[in-house]
């Protein structure tokens, strides 16, 4: 008899480990979409930072590559190859040592030096793995670095 009472005890007790583990199974899931989503933008983020970066990198090096907007591109678009959509805008532009603007084809600016600088802005599209409510279904990313030609 107490063989049977116990047998009886343990099934009631899988039977309320099989309801609790059938009723977290769709929240534990939802967790770990939202852990996967998160860690995927975030490494979108960052590859679009990296991307900006390599092409002000390529082009503050020196005069010649900050006027080489195609190898700009094409530095950041090495650096973010495995993002789908990445839209890069490369730049030129110079300041004198007072801060205005001035156009590059000139040596000097009123007895002041002149400074070049590199401009990079990317930006990418993520789109996250299911539609958060409210949250939009893309996201923007976008990073400007600007750097100074040595």
């Amino acid at each position: 008899m107490k063989r049977n009472v116990r047998a009886l005890e343990s099934s009631r007790e899988l039977g309320g480990v099989v309801v609790e583990t059938s009723l977290m199974i769709p929240f534990l899931l939802l967790l770990l979409v939202i852990a996967v989503d998160v860690s995927r933008v975030v490494n979108a983020a960052l590859t679009v930072y990296n991307a900006a970066i390599a092409g002000a990198l390529y082009g503050s090096q020196n005069l010649s590559k900050s006027s080489d907007i195609s190898g700009i591109v094409n530095a950041a678009n090495q650096e973010a190859a495995n993002l789908a959509s990445l839209t890069i805008a490369a730049q030129q532009f110079c300041k004198c040592g007072s801060g205005a603007d001035v156009s590059c084809t000139g040596l000097v600016c009123n007895g002041n030096p002149k400074k070049t600088y590199v401009r990079v802005q990317t930006t990418s599209a993520f789109e996250p793995l299911i539609g958060y409510p409210g949250l939009p279904q893309v996201f923007n990313l976008s990073r400007t670095v600007v750097m100074r030609v040595e």
